[in-house]
C-alpha cells in the first residue's frame, strides 16, 4: 500500500516537472516573439526636424535709372535687340523686311509711309544685305541707316521713320543722380560730361543771372551739337548755378535737346531723342561702373 502511494507521488512529481518545463518553454517562445516584434518595429526619432516655414526676404529692388520707367513692351524689345538674328535679303522691299522682323519678334513694327514720302522714299525701298549672327539692333541699323531711316521704340510700337523725323521726336526723362554727389559742382560736372560726350544734338544755351545774383564769368559755352562745355570758377559754378545753388540756364529757341539740373530732387531733367537717351543711360552706367572700381 505504501509502495503504491510512493509510486503515485513519483508519477505526480514527474507530471509537475513536465508541465513546468512546457510552461518555461512557452514563456521563452513568447519573450522571443516580443523581442522579434520590437526589432521589426520602426524606430521613432526623438524629435522631428522643424520645417523652416519663414517667409524668405524679397530681393532688393533695383532703383529705376530714369522716370517714367519703360513700359513692359519697351523692356521686352530692349532685350530682343540684344538677341542674334540671321537674314538674307536680295532686293526685298523694306516693308517685307520689317514684316519678317515683326513676325520673328512679335513686336508691332510700323513703317511711317508719310515720313518716308517727305524724303522721296517709299516702304518698297529695296533692301540687299547678307547678315550672319548679329544682334537685332545691329541688323536694324545696317538695314535702315543707308536709306536714311532709323527706328524709335515708343510705348507699344516700333516706328520706322526718317532720321530727320526721329530727331524731332523728343522725350523728357528724369534721371536720379544723387549717388554722384550732392553739391552743385557734382551736378554740373555730370551735366558737362553728358554734353561733352556728343550723345545728341543740343539746343543753343545762354546763361542768365538769378534775380539778385550777378552772372558769373567762365560759364557754359553756347553748346550746339557737341561744343565744349567747361565748369567755371566763382560762386556761380560755371554760371549754371547761382550762389544759392539754383539752376539759371535758359535755352534759345531751336532744334535739339535740353538738360536741366534740379538739386532739390537730386536729378537731371533731359529732353532728348530715343537714341540719345539710350546713349545717356549707357554713359551713366559706365560712370557708375568706373566709380565702383577700387
Amino acid at each position: 500500500m505504501i509502495g503504491l502511494f510512493k509510486q503515485k507521488m513519483v508519477v505526480g512529481s514527474l507530471c509537475c516537472l513536465v508541465a513546468a518545463g512546457f510552461l518555461m518553454v512557452a514563456n521563452a517562445e513568447e519573450k522571443q516573439k516580443v523581442k522579434s516584434a520590437q526589432a521589426k518595429k520602426p524606430s521613432v526619432p526623438a524629435a522631428l526636424p522643424v520645417l523652416d516655414v519663414s517667409v524668405s526676404q524679397p530681393a532688393k529692388s533695383v532703383a529705376p535709372l530714369f522716370f517714367p520707367e519703360l513700359t513692359k513692351f519697351e523692356k521686352q524689345f530692349q532685350e530682343q535687340l540684344k538677341e542674334n538674328v540671321e537674314a538674307e535679303f536680295v532686293d526685298a522691299p523694306l516693308s517685307d523686311v520689317m514684316k519678317f522682323y515683326e513676325d520673328s519678334t512679335g513686336a508691332n513694327i510700323v513703317v511711317f509711309s508719310n515720313d518716308l514720302g517727305e524724303e522721296g522714299l517709299t516702304p518698297d525701298e529695296p533692301v540687299m544685305i547678307s547678315l550672319g549672327k548679329v544682334s537685332l539692333k545691329t541688323a536694324l541699323e545696317l538695314i535702315l541707316e543707308p536709306i536714311g531711316l532709323t527706328y524709335v521704340v515708343d510705348r507699344d510700337v516700333v516706328k520706322i521713320t526718317t532720321i530727320l523725323k526721329a530727331n524731332e521726336m523728343l522725350k523728357t526723362r528724369v534721371y536720379p543722380v544723387g549717388d554722384f554727389g550732392n553739391t552743385p559742382e557734382d551736378y554740373v560736372a555730370l551735366e558737362v560730361a553728358i554734353l561733352n560726350a556728343g550723345l545728341g544734338q543740343w539746343r543753343e544755351r545762354k546763361t542768365s543771372a538769378t534775380p539778385g545774383q550777378p552772372a558769373q564769368a567762365g560759364g557754359f559755352g553756347g553748346g550746339g551739337g557737341g561744343g565744349f562745355f567747361q565748369v567755371g570758377g566763382g560762386e556761380g559754378f560755371g554760371g549754371g548755378f547761382s550762389g544759392m545753388g539754383q539752376s539759371s540756364s535758359v535755352y534759345e529757341e531751336g532744334e535739339g535737346g535740353t538738360i536741366s539740373v534740379v538739386p532739390q530732387s537730386k536729378s537731371l531733367v533731359i529732353s532728348q531723342t530715343y537714341r540719345a537717351h539710350n546713349a545717356i543711360v549707357d554713359l551713366l552706367t559706365q560712370l557708375r561702373q568706373a566709380r565702383a572700381i577700387d
